[in-house]
């Protein structure tokens, strides 16, 4: 297939620019360290995104299977060499765009469909020069999910986890005698904010279609908001307690937060404003704004 067109495209929000000057306020008591706890923990299954074959696209090395979209989720790989620049433009039903960077070395990535069921739009795009961009592929496909969590346990490209991660073992031996929900969402924010410290040093250190690697920030012990929330998520997630990242802005700062559901309403966990997770009473005081979930 012959690109059409040459496109230019501005993108929306990279995420070079989670400079989210959101700067945590740590709580006023001693910081507790990690330590690899001498404890034998039964790992949960993972929900674990497959790219079965089932319903693909392919085009100039670029291959996107569609099979499981009721799960909330498609897959995407790209096996060019790295310097070839590859951008998917996922569109949800109400017209959101939201554009990632593919990464050749990471095989099939998951890349989730946050936008409940309808008409999803891709397009394929390969970087020419400066801003411009070729479309290699444009397609569209129904979604209609089995469960309106499911999108939200899943991994993906934005919250990486596997059953075997550091993450997934933190986060069962912090919930592992917990039975209610809001107990185990509590536990996993107050274990992150009580280790994991805002540092303002990474800001100038991120780059064009930075993506967070929540086991490197559960062991650096720092990062910025949107390290803290995909490291939240990814907790949340593995112990099959829906969970949302999302981007935006609060108040007039481009930041980034959690939605967990409780097991009866979705709540937002702040863990970077306040150096606490944010009580109800102060998220309604709070102008969050979504842009993105993921």
């Amino acid at each position: 297939m012959k690109p059409k067109e040459i496109l230019v495209i501005i993108l929306l929000v990279t995420i070079a620019m989670l400079s989210f000057n959101c700067k945590l306020i740590m709580p006023q008591t001693e910081v507790e360290t990690i330590t690899e706890a001498e404890v034998i923990v039964d790992i949960p299954d993972i929900l674990t995104p497959l790219a079965s074959g089932t319903s693909i696209l392919e085009i100039d090395q670029v291959i996107i299977d569609y099979s499981h979209t009721y799960y909330g989720y498609i897959m995407v790989k790209h096996i060019e060499c790295a310097s070839i620049d590859i951008k998917i433009v996922i569109s949800k039903p109400n017209g959101v765009q939201h554009i990632y960077t593919l990464c050749p070395e990471s095989g099939f990535d998951a890349f989730p469909l946050t936008g409940g069921d309808g008409t999803y739009s891709i397009k394929v795009l390969k970087h020419v020069e400066g801003t411009q961009y070729m479309e290699l592929l444009s397609s569209s496909f129904d979604v209609v999910l089995t469960n309106e969590f499911d999108p939200f346990l899943h991994p993906n490209q934005m919250v990486r986890f596997s059953r075997d991660c550091a993450v997934v073992r933190k986060a069962t031996e912090l919930t592992t005698t917990l039975d209610n929900i809001s107990d185990k969402i509590s536990v996993i924010g107050n274990f992150i904010v009580s280790n994991v410290t805002y540092d303002d040093n990474l800001i100038d250190m991120r780059v064009s279609g930075y993506i967070p690697d929540v086991n490197n920030v559960l062991e650096r012990g720092s990062g910025l908001c949107l390290d803290f929330s995909a490291l939240m998520v990814a907790m949340l997630r593995s112990q099959n307690i829906p969970a949302k990242l999302v981007i935006g802005t609060a108040g007039e700062l481009y930041h980034a937060w959690v939605e967990a559901h409780n097991g009866e309403e979705w709540i937002i966990l702040d863990l970077t404003i306040s150096g606490n997770p944010l009580t109800q009473r102060r998220i309604g005081e709070m102008d969050y704004t979504i842009e993105f979930i993921y």
